[in-house]
């Protein structure tokens, strides 16, 4: 099979087979060795040269030997958490409560506090104001259930002066037929 390729304006007809070859010719020198596998093989070659390189790599970048790498590696199963643990940058290192912050980070860790004692301020007040609110609410509803005991009894006594709608009777509590004239 043919497949044509455009370069610089010409039109250049490559066979796929020439193609694919030309491809993989693309490789590094140190992966050439990978163009042959296929896979099972390839697989595990891959696997191998990653950690292979993973071991580099860490090798590089800290003072650990390779034996050393070998185990940090398999403990963080990443080279680039193994870099950071060694220069002290990674989760342990946030977590640690005698971390050394900058102003800035101190300075808005104080608007955080701020903004979140307002917050919780804030919050509380508006249940306190809720609450408020119902037990208002519930005073209403008891005095519209008296309501209609207070107009009963004052139908029955209108000369009390006394009595309101606040009290079901002159004293200021309930005593239903015992209602005592007031006269002023």
């Amino acid at each position: 099979m043919v497949k044509a390729i455009k370069n610089n304006g010409q039109m250049i007809t490559i066979s796929t087979h020439a193609l694919h070859h030309h491809k993989m010719s693309f490789l590094p020198p140190h992966l050439q060795h990978l163009q042959h596998l296929q896979g099972d093989d390839l697989k595990a070659a891959i696997q191998q040269e990653y950690y292979t390189q993973a071991i580099a790599f860490i090798v590089r970048q800290t003072d650990y030997t390779e034996e050393t790498a070998t185990e940090r590696l398999a403990e963080l199963k990443d080279p680039v958490k193994v870099v950071q643990a060694y220069l002290g940058l990674g989760r342990d290192a946030c977590d640690k409560p005698n971390a050394i912050k900058s102003k800035n980070q101190l300075k808005y860790g104080e608007i955080r506090k701020f903004m979140d004692t307002g917050a919780k301020q804030y919050n509380a007040q508006k249940e306190l104001n809720e609450l408020r609110k119902k037990y208002q609410e519930h005073l209403e509803q008891q005095q519209q259930e008296k309501l209609p005991v207070f107009q009963q009894e004052k139908q029955e006594q209108p000369n009390c002066s006394n009595c309101s709608p606040a009290f079901a009777t002159c004293d200021g509590e309930y005593q239903g037929a015992d209602h005592t004239l007031h006269e002023a």
